[in-house]
């Protein structure tokens, strides 16, 4: 069975920062296998129980999953006895969905990414790097990229514009969310405004280019949606204070609580940048309507 691929949350836990890393890797995980629909669903009082001769890795043991050419069920399998979620695989569960999340890395930055890695750690050549991108394009545009235009929230990465930077390291992130959810999107300063933002230098210290923060109404697909965009790399997360004092309705449950979640994880990946700021955000808003729903 080969079906549309992305992952989907429909209910979980108000957890924020662990849920932020969850939507990644299943994100990921989509993406890799071009595989399906994911409707995750946590039920805690039957965790997906692992099948005769599989063991669960120690904590702390590297994993690694290979998702080429997989069969979907078998990745679904995968994704619940590591996570301990129940994994639907269903195309008749997409009008279910509370909400959806979609991980839109463009491909400027999925070749700076691949390149780094395969050249540094594989000995790979650059036209072999651009070989096994352009192989995977086929499956990703009939089975992946169809999904974002059907998601309600965003996050996508590129290159920064700020500087010329096409290894990556810089980066330029969106959270694109559509209008009409059950929770309302986040933005900067005054809602329905078009916002672009230079922080204060004495205030927000910042890696190489600095940091550009914009705010504006736009169309994705037909929809209504508002953006807020990060361009840039914070150099102090302590400092992050000042830039969550100007983001509104993020989901947040009481004024600092976003720099609290991206300090206690400041060292995961992502985290001085847009990803780790817009992932924590979307997290809020998906505990928002968790909680808005079970009303």
């Amino acid at each position: 069975m080969r079906l549309s691929a992305t992952a989907f949350v429909q209910t979980l836990p108000p957890t924020p920062r662990p849920l932020r890393r969850w939507l990644t890797g299943v994100t990921l995980a989509g993406l890799a296998a071009c595989s399906a629909t994911l409707a995750l669903a946590q039920n805690t009082n039957s965790p997906a129980a692992p099948t005769a001769g599989s063991s669960l890795p120690k904590p702390g043991e590297p994993i690694t999953l290979n998702f080429t050419n997989a069969d979907i069920e078998a990745v679904a399998r995968t994704i619940g006895l590591l996570s301990g979620m129940n994994v639907i695989v269903d195309p008749r569960v997409k009008g279910m969905l509370d909400m959806s999340v979609y991980l839109d890395i463009t491909d400027d930055v999925k070749f700076a990414w691949k390149a780094n890695r395969d050249i540094a750690e594989r000995g790979a050549t650059m036209e072999e790097v651009q070989s096994q991108i352009n192989a995977r394009k086929p499956d990703f545009a009939a089975f992946v990229e169809p999904q974002k235009q059907e998601a309600d929230i965003i996050v996508q990465v590129l290159l920064s514009d700020l500087i010329d930077d096409p290894t990556g390291k810089f980066l330029k992130v969106k959270l694109i969310q559509k209008k009409g959810l059950t929770v309302e999107p986040a933005y900067f300063f005054d809602a329905g405004s078009t916002i672009e933002w230079t922080p204060n230098k004495e205030k927000l210290t910042t890696n190489g280019p600095g940091v550009k923060i914009a705010s504006y109404e736009d169309e994705w697909f037909g929809r209504a949606v508002q953006v807020i965009e990060m361009d840039g790399e914070f150099a102090d997360l302590e400092e992050l204070v000042y830039i969550e004092s100007h983001l509104c309705n993020a989901g947040t449950k009481y004024y600092g609580e976003l720099s609290e979640q991206m300090l206690a994880n400041k060292d995961a990946p992502g985290s001085p940048n847009g990803t780790g700021l817009f992932q924590t955000v979307c997290s809020f808003k998906i505990r928002e309507a968790y909680e808005k729903l079970r009303k």
